[in-house]
């Protein structure tokens, strides 16, 4: 009983949350460094030009600080489009006004790194127009300065600079996105390591409660019936008593098998074995089965949903008589378990098939899961319960990894 409700509890019940709250996915090294090199590769042609235009040397390095401080907010710090638009107003109106002051012109060069990181923020039919907007801002820019005396080299350097930009736009784009793939990619592989090792557990957990508890239920029922006898039959009670160690290494060798993944059950094997356990508790039982074509994983999921449906009426019900119908068709088998004991607890279980959205019993659960959700359990007249499921031939059953690969 104790196995049962523990993993029952389990089944029915949440994981609990960490304790510590698993570290956050790193940036990728390689994107970010690369992008950052980029970045930095700009840094001295822009000072270099700035000079050029009048600027006075004292003033390079707090602009390559300033440069690359703006550079490392956008590029390094993973901004949010709030936070990125808000760079924008502040960085690029300057910029525009002003252009060709020795002050405003290096943040031309922030230009293309901050419209590749804009490009990741906005949806994907309004970049190209973006891209569109800022080289046609930039031609008109040109156009609005004094024209040089040597207007085909100026004509060839605009050219070489609208092809720099855009080079540089798809560079921190691509490079950006690489970045956010990638953590994306480190976020699904852990979020699917972990939904596998909570599979894994709830599956031994309901393996668990479907296989292990039958054997236990009927250790428990063997040493009740040695307790009554002792007084009354010692012969008796000693040749019961003498069955316990058998059953005790069956339930160390399910326990095993469980663990490997090795469960294997008959279906024939497992009526016989309700028949005798029934017995033992006072049940008449009555069985109409037909001759069993199945694969091995099907035999195994009707064995455990046997031996599921047994341990309910021993452990839940009064019951004095019960049916085990089996009918094999060619496409599909029908189980159906009928007992004259109704347990309020499992009578008033909803299933999978009646009601998705109630909680269900772990053993029902189970056996619905088992079934695919072709499960019914309901109550019936005359104080009658009925427990029946059916699987299809052609659909393969959530048998338990174990059955399938010991069928294999």
């Amino acid at each position: 009983a104790a196995i049962r409700g523990t993993a029952g509890a389990y089944r029915l019940s949440p994981a609990a949350p960490p304790a510590v709250a698993p570290p956050a996915v790193a940036s990728p090294a390689v994107a970010r460094n690369a992008l950052a090199g980029l970045f930095l590769s700009m840094v001295p042609p822009t000072l270099n030009n700035v000079s050029a235009d009048g600027l006075s040397p004292w003033m390079l390095i707090p602009t390559a600080l300033g440069i690359c401080a703006v550079g490392w907010v956008l590029l390094l710090t993973s901004p949010s489009r709030r936070r990125t638009f808000r760079l924008g107003l502040l960085l690029l109106p300057p910029a525009v006004i002003d252009f060709r002051s020795p002050l405003t012109a290096p943040l031309i060069t922030l230009l293309p790194f901050y419209v590749g990181v804009l490009l990741n923020q906005i949806r994907p039919r309004h970049r190209v127009p973006v891209v569109a907007t800022v080289n046609g801002l930039f031609v008109v820019l040109w156009c609005t300065a004094p024209w040089p005396a040597d207007l085909h080299r100026s004509i060839s350097m605009l050219i070489e600079d609208l092809a720099l930009g855009s080079m540089l736009i798809w560079a921190t784009y691509s490079l950006a996105r690489l970045s956010e793939l990638v953590q994306l990619l480190h976020r699904a592989r852990a979020d699917l390591v972990a939904q596998t090792v909570l599979a894994e557990r709830t599956r031994i957990a309901r393996d668990l409660h479907d296989v292990l508890s039958f054997t236990i239920s009927a250790i428990v029922l063997k040493a009740d019936l040695c307790r009554r006898l002792l007084t009354v039959d010692p012969v008796a009670a000693a040749q019961q008593l003498a069955k316990l160690p058998p059953l005790a290494a069956t339930a160390l060798g399910e326990l095993d098998a469980l663990v490997k993944q090795e469960v294997s059950l008959s279906f024939t094997e497992e009526l016989t074995n309700a028949r005798a356990v029934l017995g033992h508790a006072g049940v008449d039982v009555k069985t109409v089965v037909d001759d069993l074509h199945c694969s091995g994983d099907l035999d195994t999921t009707l064995a455990v949903v046997l031996r599921e449906a047994v341990t309910n009426v021993i452990k839940h019900s009064h019951a004095r008589t019960c049916s085990i119908t089996l009918q094999d068709t060619a496409d599909s088998v029908y189980l159906r378990v009928v007992n004259d004991g109704v347990a309020e607890d499992l009578a008033s279980e909803p299933t999978a098939a009646s009601d998705p959205s109630a909680a269900p019993g772990s053993g029902l659960l189970g056996m619905a899961e088992r079934a695919d959700g072709r499960l019914i359990a309901r109550r019936l007249a005359a104080g009658r319960f009925e427990l029946a499921a059916e699987f299809t031939k052609a659909s393969e059953p959530r048998a338990t990894k174990a059955g399938a690969r010991a069928a294999a």
